[in-house]
């Protein structure tokens, strides 16, 4: 609301444009801008100035609207992650996120998943991590689990786990061509055997 004051209303003697004062009480803020020295600040009183009442807040309406837009991203993560965990596996790296993070001393299962630098990986060997083996340098330990659709850059296999079967394709160099691999448990780099070049 609206209330016209007059000078016993103003307990500062200073008035700044984003500083407030007391009426009757409330604190308020000007309606209109007023700035300087209370001679200034009276004299738009006097001249009838207004000023717009702000009703002091509710403690109980803060409380209600602060629990209202608190989120637990943990709670929140325990709840969706069965949900992701049970789509096709090549679907879950959109919800990397979701994921527990990858971070060195601990204890990983085989099949388990972990995210790492925004990207989502599968564990392929029990262990126990170590900060000089990420899972993006470690391709005997960790495969990537891909997006549908994207053509991952070739890394060499350390085995048959992680080996390339017929029909997988991928980039070679990194900004190179298309291969696909020709023969099942290749290990071989694209160009030398078992690849063919689909797109140049």
């Amino acid at each position: 609301m609206e209330e016209h004051i007059d000078r016993t209303a103003w307990i500062e003697t200073v008035v700044d444009q984003d500083e407030s004062w007391l009426v009757n009480g409330v604190k308020s803020i000007p309606k209109y801008q007023v700035g300087g020295q209370a001679s200034q600040v009276q004299q738009w009183i006097d001249e009838g100035g207004v000023v717009e009442v702000i009703p002091p807040p509710d403690p109980l309406v803060e409380r209600a609207e602060a629990a209202e837009h608190r989120i637990d991203n943990q709670a929140l993560k325990l709840l969706l992650l069965p949900l992701v965990e049970s789509k096709p596996e090549e679907e879950q790296e959109t919800f990397s996120f979701l994921f527990p993070a990858w971070r060195p001393d601990i204890d990983v299962t085989v099949d388990e998943k972990r995210q790492h630098s925004e990207l989502l990986y599968k564990c392929l060997q029990a262990h126990r991590t170590q900060s000089d083996w990420p899972p993006d340098n470690t391709p005997a330990l960790w495969a990537r689990v891909s997006v549908p659709g994207v053509i991952e850059v070739w890394i060499q296999p350390a085995g048959g786990h992680d080996a390339y079967n017929t029909g997988d394709k991928v980039l070679w160099p990194e900004d190179g061509p298309i291969w696909e691999s020709t023969i099942d448990a290749n290990v071989w780099e694209p160009g030398v055997t078992g690849w063919v070049q689909i797109e140049p």
